[in-house]
């Protein structure tokens, strides 16, 4: 699954909202820049947004913390790609793995809600 989002959205406020989620439902996720694994299994929100963004695009896979060790730990993945200038998120490319899907739902749902004004404050609109 591919969308693009609205270009107000802070890629940074957007990111936080699907590591907080995963890590809530008590997944791990481990950041891979394109050459290497940067950060493993970690339920560390602000080493995951610390890891991400020093590429054009990465890869989010997310494991069952809960299950660590055996061989179906793996609840999928998500693959971003960042703008030409590395400034914001293009799109997520590609979400794979039901856990991850649903986790993208809602990630896209917020997206959809979330307002940025002319001077930077955000507005989160009610669900209907």
């Amino acid at each position: 699954m591919t969308n693009e989002l609205k270009p107000a959205v802070p890629t940074r406020v957007a990111m936080s909202c699907v590591v907080d989620l995963a890590i809530r439902r008590g997944m791990r996720i481990s950041v891979h820049d394109g050459q290497e694994t940067v950060l493993s299994k970690s339920a560390d929100a602000d080493a995951i947004q610390a890891a991400m963004y020093s590429t054009d695009s990465e890869t989010l896979t997310f494991w069952d913390a809960a299950e660590l060790g055996s061989s179906d730990h793996k609840q999928g993945w998500m693959v971003l790609v960042h703008d030409a200038a590395n400034t914001g998120l293009d799109c997520v490319a590609e979400a794979y793995g039901k856990p991850v899907e649903a986790i993208y739902d809602y990630f896209q749902a917020f997206c959809d809600r979330l307002t940025v004004n002319a001077d930077g404050t955000m507005l989160l609109a009610k669900q209907d």
